[in-house]
């Protein structure tokens, strides 16, 4: 499920670490296995077999001297992630209709609509537009309505602030694999996923990226002014509170839009289970 998309991020980002470090063959051949697994966790995984494309282009234009050493640790990868990936292989060829349209239930609107829903997805951490609860060219999730609904940012403006700080240091750490693999995600998720509009289900898979680059800007604060080590951990710790209590007890039955997505509905067949029941019937 949507859950286990960041985990299978996490484990392949920090598993190509090691292999561009010089690790064992046997861990490349783990790294693409992770990878190969990925797909079957959950749609929105895809792109990260498309992310390591960029990536590797993206290694290799800046060492071309060791290619040789590259193209190896990367071929390694791959294969692993092709033997893994051999079920699904064999459903796509056998039904490539079902295997390609898997999510297309989430295309709304125009082509207009797509490149709007393209722009918001890249700046949903900084901005998550309120007029979704009501737009009928985005496929509003319940992870989305549980968030929004109830008055919460997806992203939280201290985090956000992080984020933006941590952006301006991805040049000085863009030889760090983990750094430069995560901003492939980003670049990817943008155009393959944000055109159907920034799901916080299918863009959960973009947690780790999130949190990297704020752990970059905070890292950066810190290591600039190591005095301020003190507000800052507590700004964030004062920020994890709040928005932890105003998910788990500041939203019930008397929030309207909380309780129409949330709070048990009657439907026919209760009602007459529960008609049948109150006259000892079964």
């Amino acid at each position: 499920r949507a859950i286990a998309a960041p985990v299978f991020l996490g484990a392949f980002a920090l598993l190509l670490d090691r292999v561009e470090r010089g690790a064992h063959r046997r861990i490349a051949l783990l790294c693409g296995a992770v990878l190969g697994l990925s797909i079957y966790a959950y749609t929105s995984a895809r792109l990260l077999p498309v992310a390591f494309v960029l990536y590797a282009a993206f290694r290799l234009s800046r060492n071309w001297r060791g290619k040789a050493v590259l193209l190896r640790s990367y071929g390694a990868i791959l294969a692993a992630a092709l033997v893994v990936s051999i079920p699904n292989l064999i459903f796509f060829l056998q039904r490539p209709g079902d295997f390609l349209s898997r999510g297309t239930y989430v295309l709304r609107g125009t082509a207009g609509d797509w490149v709007v829903n393209m722009i918001r997805t890249a700046f949903m951490p900084f901005y998550y537009p309120q007029s979704y609860l009501r737009n009928g060219n985005f496929d509003f999730d319940t992870v989305s309505a549980a968030l929004t609904l109830s008055g919460i940012n997806p992203i939280h403006p201290v985090l956000a602030i992080a984020l933006l700080v941590g952006l301006t240091q991805v040049k000085r750490r863009i030889e760090q694999p983990v750094v430069t693999y995560l901003i492939a995600v980003w670049l990817t998720a943008v155009p393959t996923l944000g055109f159907a509009g920034p799901s916080l289900t299918r863009l959960l898979i973009l947690l780790p990226v999130y949190l990297v680059l704020a752990a970059l800007g905070i890292g950066f604060v810190i290591e600039k002014r190591a005095v301020l080590w003190i507000p800052v951990l507590l700004v964030m710790l004062f920020a994890g509170v709040r928005d932890t209590y105003n998910y788990t007890l500041g939203s019930g039955p008397d929030f309207e839009a909380y309780s129409y997505y949330f709070n048990p509905a009657a439907t026919a067949i209760g009602q007459t289970a529960h008609a049948l029941g109150s006259q000892g019937k079964r």
